[in-house]
């Protein structure tokens, strides 16, 4: 299939269901310049707050990380980065929770930071596995903390 196949495909999705995923992806196709589409992150955020308001989860860890870290043309803006990371956690997207137990520990709420890192571990996110170690070793977490959930089961 080619790309112009293919991104007629997806918007075909969009138009005639309104497809959060398939609109995530088109965002991600302005984002970085795929499917002969021209960059636009102005574009890619407008359709990422669209997809996010669908139930795409994953779009609102993007527009997290866009807001924390000065992408897709947006200033940074920490309020906006973790407005965006709660609504991505609370839909279910590790990531998101992830990035909110790092923004937590970074602003020294160790024990805020490890209930996220807990959640974000319990749904498979290796990155929050660690960060509990290291919790662990700081004195934030207890050692069953650290233990993955097929442990806690046994």
């Amino acid at each position: 299939m080619s790309k112009s196949d293919f991104l007629s495909r997806l918007k075909g999705r969009i138009e005639e269901r309104n497809d959060a995923e398939a609109i995530n992806h088109l965002a991600w196709g302005y984002q970085l310049g795929r499917y002969e589409l021209t960059p636009n992150g102005l574009k890619a955020v407008d359709l990422y707050i669209r997809s996010g308001k669908l139930g795409c989860a994953h779009s609102y860890f993007t527009l997290g990380d866009a807001y924390e870290n000065g992408k897709l043309g947006l200033a940074v803006d920490m309020e906006k980065a973790v407005h965006y990371y709660k609504l991505g956690a609370v839909a279910g997207e590790h990531r998101s929770r992830y990035s909110l137990g790092r923004l937590e520990g970074n602003a020294g709420n160790g024990k805020t930071a490890v209930k996220h890192f807990m959640i974000s571990a319990c749904i498979g996110d290796d990155d929050s596995l660690n960060a509990m170690r290291i919790s662990h070793a700081s004195g934030d977490a207890t050692k069953d903390d650290v233990l993955t959930p097929k442990q806690r089961m046994q």
